[in-house]
């Protein structure tokens, strides 16, 4: 939405208008000067000085003006060279920050990268393949967060290895290289071993072995992902933790104690204590008692007056235990043993 006074030449209007909006494009995405240590310009012509053309404008494009007319000229008109140009900058350079935050590439994790690779230079190789559509150009299959920290660092030259990969082969190595990052969270983790695992038939060994974990890691991993959907939903949503669903891992109900630890808004230490009480609870409820131990517990304590344990073991040894709140119930039971009951 712009303001340009009285439109004179509404289609003139919007050619200056578009043709601004590809300007942001090109100096956000592509336009570079470079130059070497001597200070000599290395991109000075439109060989190496890289331009938006017809195939990269948008091809939607909605237009529109609300025109408050100028007071101080009697056609009402204001200016609208390239305006497109002020709300397409930052508008661009927001979506891609979205785009690469959305793949685990955030702007912190991003500088301490960039801060590494100011000292250290790049370590690890970015691998390339050609572009299916322009075979002058390469694109990166692994190692982008790596280009882009170079870039930010200032470092144009690093070491890249060129493969000759396929469509399915580049997406192999990308998610490689992506479960392989440090800061990854435990459920991205485990989608990403179950992509190689359904697509490019990989078994749990050969994960193991290729990312350099130990085949209990990769299977421990992988239980996450047989969570209800609602519960992996809460985790993509940031509504609990990698670590809060990794407590719920095979339990039955682990929906309403999902639901239960964001409503109490619990820590994940508190959320293990929740689960360990609850399951010793079950334990506690799901012990078989021997009917007939309980008829005789009954017997023994109807005779007498007082409540009566009998626990009895499966080689039929056991603990016979009376309870009493004062001293009269005590010698009571010593009268009833030295009676001959």
């Amino acid at each position: 939405m712009n303001d340009f006074g009285n439109l004179i030449n509404p289609l003139l209007v919007e050619g200056q208008v578009l043709g601004g909006i590809i300007q942001a494009q090109g100096q956000i995405m592509m336009e570079n000067l470079c130059y070497d240590d001597y200070g000599q310009l290395l991109s000075g012509s439109y060989m190496d000085y890289t331009m938006p053309k017809a195939v990269d404008i948008p091809k939607e494009f909605v237009f529109k003006s609300h025109p408050v007319p100028c007071e101080t000229n009697p056609l009402g008109i204001k200016g609208c060279g390239e305006a497109g140009i002020s709300g397409a900058l930052p508008t661009i350079m927001n979506a891609i920050v979205n785009a690469l935050e959305s793949n685990g590439v955030d702007g912190k994790n991003l500088n301490d990268l960039v801060n590494s690779i100011k000292e250290r230079g790049v370590i690890q190789p970015i691998i390339v393949r050609k572009s299916n559509t322009d075979t002058s150009k390469y694109e990166i299959i692994a190692g982008e967060r790596r280009w882009l920290a170079a870039q930010k660092a200032g470092l144009h030259d690093i070491p890249v290895v060129v493969t000759d990969a396929d469509d399915l082969k580049s997406l192999e190595f990308a998610i490689v290289e992506n479960v392989q990052r440090h800061d990854l969270n435990p459920l991205e983790e485990a989608q990403g071993y179950k992509r190689l695992i359904d697509e490019f038939e990989y078994d749990q060994d050969k994960v193991s072995k290729f990312i350099g974990k130990s085949r209990s890691y990769i299977s421990n991993s992988l239980r996450l992902l047989n969570l209800p959907k609602e519960v992996l939903d809460f985790v993509e949503q940031k509504k609990i933790t990698a670590g809060h669903a990794k407590i719920l891992v095979g339990l039955e109900n682990a929906l309403f104690l999902a639901n239960k630890f964001i409503d109490k808004k619990l820590s994940v230490r508190q959320a293990e204590n929740l689960v360990k009480i609850l399951r010793k609870s079950k334990n506690n409820i799901s012990k078989k008692i021997d009917p007939n131990i309980l008829e005789l517990e009954n017997s023994i304590s109807e005779k007498i007056g007082l409540s009566v344990s009998i626990k009895n073991t499966k080689d039929n040894k056991g603990v016979i235990s009376f309870y009493y709140k004062e001293l009269e119930q005590l010698n009571k039971i010593i009268d009833i043993i030295k009676s001959g009951y």
